[in-house]
């Protein structure tokens, strides 16, 4: 019987990636930035609910390291990309009658909102003479009850038209 050495080396482990990342968008809900993690190491930091940019750390299990030779945390950023929606100020017409004319509201016209979430909008507009006005939408902010998520969209706004026509009348001679 010879005596001999054993040498125990630690296993490889592929160092992820920003390739690891799912391709997600806001929805209002806590969601998983990252694949499965590979053999040997497990993630952190990798769920996320707003959007925005995440880092995840890749940790090494015991007796592993990476295909490079190094042991260290590695990081990389994940993504929740916003949810696109958008919104037109609504238009609106009228027969000449020497009162202004507005209108307050605007509606969604692609994409959609989280259930329970609110826009509120700020539109300015405005016509009392025969012609046509914009109608701009200025600002959106969308609410999940009293708390804003509005960064978690990302909006395009489009104006609406506001006409008031000429009035039509009959004048009567004596």
């Amino acid at each position: 019987m010879q005596n001999g050495t054993l040498t125990v080396t630690n296993a490889e482990a592929e160092e992820p990636t920003n390739s690891y990342c799912n391709s997600l968008t806001y929805n209002g809900s806590s969601q998983t930035l990252t694949k499965t993690a590979g053999t040997g190491y497990t993630f952190s930091g990798n769920t996320g609910t707003n959007a925005g940019e995440y880092v995840v750390t890749a940790s090494l299990k015991d007796n592993y390291k990476w295909s490079d030779g190094g042991s260290d945390d590695v990081t990389f950023k994940c993504n929740i990309l916003q949810k696109e929606i958008t919104f037109k100020a609504d238009s609106a017409s009228k027969v000449y009658d020497g009162t202004p004319l507005t209108k307050q509201t605007a509606t969604l016209q692609s994409g959609s909102l989280v259930t329970g979430h609110t826009a509120t909008f700020t539109i300015t507009g405005t016509i009392t003479n025969v012609g046509t006005a914009t109608n701009t939408l200025s600002s959106v902010v969308i609410k999940n009850g009293n708390v804003d998520v509005t960064e978690n969209y990302n909006i395009t706004k489009q104006n609406g038209t506001l006409t008031v026509t000429q009035a039509t009348g009959t004048i009567s001679l004596e």
